[in-house]
């Protein structure tokens, strides 16, 4: 029997889930307990990381893309209530539309891609990075237009030679200056939290590119997790307080 080498996309999806989980059971319940934040900066580029693979593994683009915007619509409210203890909040929006909006810019490098002109790529990934990055800021949504960088970065590293030190470098300046972030004193030090994200490249680059188990019921259930457990956490932290 072949040993298996390292981690299925089920494998990342459970310890992006779990990740998530943690940090935002450390947002609404235990504010002051910073480890929890801390295993949450994980979450984010391994979800990341999955758009960019989904986006090419997928036969259904167009499929695809309504349903990441859907379950961005069902996870507002959940997520105004977590954040601001409102149903309408106009100051931000959840992160499942900040991966709509980079699988959207996706969507369109891949359109050019098919194309015969050769110069055609590049001017519509500039236009694809600058507007994704934009649009993510404009729209104030959960990671703005850096976390739409993100996805970006890991689907122009995907399967090349100098992906992995291109990730990191992005991940750096992404995750440990760019982004806003709470920030540690290690001794004279003040380390921002942010960027713990960086190793998340870790399990990453576990993944060997098996899907695991997978089938409609657990597709959903994945999507479902999001909006129901913050929803559920909002719920309790409005009760409590």
């Amino acid at each position: 029997m072949e040993q298996r080498k390292g981690l299925s996309g089920f494998d990342l999806k459970l310890i992006a889930v779990v990740t998530m989980f943690i940090d935002h059971l450390g947002f609404t319940l235990f504010p002051g307990v910073l480890w929890l934040r801390c295993i949450g900066r994980l979450a984010f580029p391994i979800f990341a990381f999955q758009i960019a693979e989904g986006a090419v593994r997928t036969k259904h683009f167009g499929k695809y893309l309504t349903r990441l915007a859907v379950f961005a619509v069902i996870a507002e409210v959940p997520f105004n209530l977590m954040c601001r203890r409102a149903v309408l909040y106009r100051g931000g929006q959840n992160v499942l539309w900040t991966l709509l909006i980079a699988l959207a810019a996706i969507g369109c490098v891949r359109w050019a891609e098919e194309k015969e002109n050769t110069a055609l790529p590049a001017a519509v990934w500039a236009a694809a990075a600058v507007g994704g990055y934009l649009l993510g800021e404009w729209a104030m949504t959960d990671y703005g237009g850096w976390g739409v960088v993100t996805v970006l970065v890991f689907y122009a590293c995907r399967e090349k030679k100098w992906g992995l030190p291109l990730e990191i470098a992005a991940m750096v300046a992404i995750h440990a200056f760019a982004l806003p972030s709470a920030h540690v004193m290690l001794g004279s030090v003040r380390f921002p939290v942010q960027a713990l994200a960086v190793l998340a490249l870790i399990p990453i680059h576990l993944y060997d590119g098996r899907q695991g188990p997978h089938h409609r019921a657990l597709q959903i259930a994945f999507y479902a997790f999001y909006p129901v457990h913050i929803l559920i956490l909002a719920l309790i932290a409005i009760y409590l307080r």
